[in-house]
């Protein structure tokens, strides 16, 4: 793992859209917590392309040459709690030690930055 990228995802593309609900699932679902819950790859794809007003999610994938292997989500409101943003991370879990994570939360962490934003939940 020695490319390390992150980079946003392109929420047209239905491969990157595809790899990036697979990471996430797996993250949240094969984790052995039963109780653990993720939206379906519609449900997904159509939030993150038909964001609602007030509103805004940005997802951000970590690619080690052009393979996904990490992912996640900076939430944000446009209208109130303008200084705050959530920021959900995802690494696949097979890889999951190798530096991924950490390259994914600077990049989240930077791109709400980047928003102005100064409290991460």
């Amino acid at each position: 793992m020695s490319g390390l990228e992150a980079r946003p995802v392109d929420v047209h593309d239905d491969a990157q859209m595809r790899r990036f609900h697979e990471i996430g699932w797996r993250a949240e679902m094969e984790d052995g917590r039963p109780w653990n819950s993720f939206q379906s790859y519609d449900e997904q794809a159509v939030a993150l392309r038909e964001q609602l007003p007030g509103q805004q999610a940005d997802p951000i994938g970590v690619f080690d040459c052009e393979e996904m292997v990490g992912g996640g989500i900076v939430m944000m409101g446009l209208e109130d709690n303008v200084d705050k943003a959530f920021v959900y991370p995802c690494v696949e879990p097979a890889l999951r030690g190798r530096g991924i994570g950490g390259v994914l939360v600077e990049a989240l962490v930077e791109h709400a930055r980047g928003l102005g934003r100064t409290e991460l939940m």
